[in-house]
C-alpha cells in the first residue's frame, strides 16, 4: 500500500486566522472590459440625471405650492449656472458613495455583473477612499482616461481601486514544487 502525501496542503503548517472581520470572503476576479465599464459610465450617467430630474420634479411641486419660492428656477432655471453645476456634482457624489459603500455596485455595475474594490486586497472600499474614487470622476477629461490598453481609469488609479468582473473568476495558479521533498519515515 504506497500512500502518497498530498501537495495541496502541508500538515505541519500552523493554524491560520483570516483578517477579514465576519463571514466575509474575497475572491479572485478578472478586471471588467472596457466594454463594460463604457457600458456601467452610460447607465450610471442616465440614473444620475433620473435622480436630477426628481429632485427638480420635487422642489417643482414644492415650488407650485408656494412653499420653497421660487427654488426650482433658482437651482434648474436658465441662470443657476454654479448652482446647478454644484447640485449635479452633489447628486453624483450622493449616487456612487451611496451605491458603491453600501455594494460595491452602481446601478450600472449590477446590470453588467461587474463590482469596484480595493485594488490590493480585493475587499470592500473604506468610505475615505470612496469618497475621493467618486470625486476623480468629475475631474476634467477623466473618462478619456479609459482609452489606453488598460480598462481603468484616473479614479481607479488615483484611488487603489479597481472594478472586476463577477462572472469571471481568476484561474488560481498553484505553483509547481520546488526542490526535493523530504518525507519523514521513508
Amino acid at each position: 500500500m504506497n500512500i502518497e502525501p498530498s501537495f495541496d496542503e502541508n500538515p505541519y503548517a500552523p493554524p491560520q486566522a483570516s483578517l477579514i472581520g465576519g463571514d466575509e470572503t474575497h475572491q479572485e476576479y478578472e478586471p471588467a472590459s472596457q466594454g463594460k465599464r463604457f457600458a456601467n459610465y452610460l447607465i450610471d450617467q442616465v440614473a444620475t440625471i433620473g435622480f436630477i430630474v426628481l429632485l427638480a420634479f420635487g422642489i417643482g411641486v414644492l415650488d407650485a405650492m408656494e412653499i420653497t419660492g421660487g427654488l426650482a428656477d433658482r437651482l434648474f432655471g436658465d441662470g443657476s449656472g454654479l448652482a446647478g453645476n454644484l447640485i449635479g456634482i452633489l447628486v453624483g457624489l450622493i449616487y456612487y458613495v451611496v451605491f458603491e459603500g453600501l455594494w460595491g455596485r452602481t446601478l450600472g455595475k449590477l446590470i453588467t455583473g461587474t463590482k469596484a474594490v480595493n485594488s490590493k486586497t480585493g475587499g470592500r472600499i473604506g468610505i475615505g477612499v470612496l469618497m475621493g474614487r467618486t470625486l476623480a470622476r468629475f475631474v476634467p477629461f477623466e473618462a478619456f482616461s479609459f482609452l489606453g490598453s488598460e480598462a481603468s481609469g484616473w479614479h481607479d488609479k488615483w484611488s487603489g481601486t479597481k472594478v472586476v468582473d463577477l462572472k469571471k473568476p481568476a484561474e488560481k495558479l498553484v505553483p509547481p514544487p520546488i526542490g526535493v521533498r523530504f518525507y519523514p519515515g521513508r
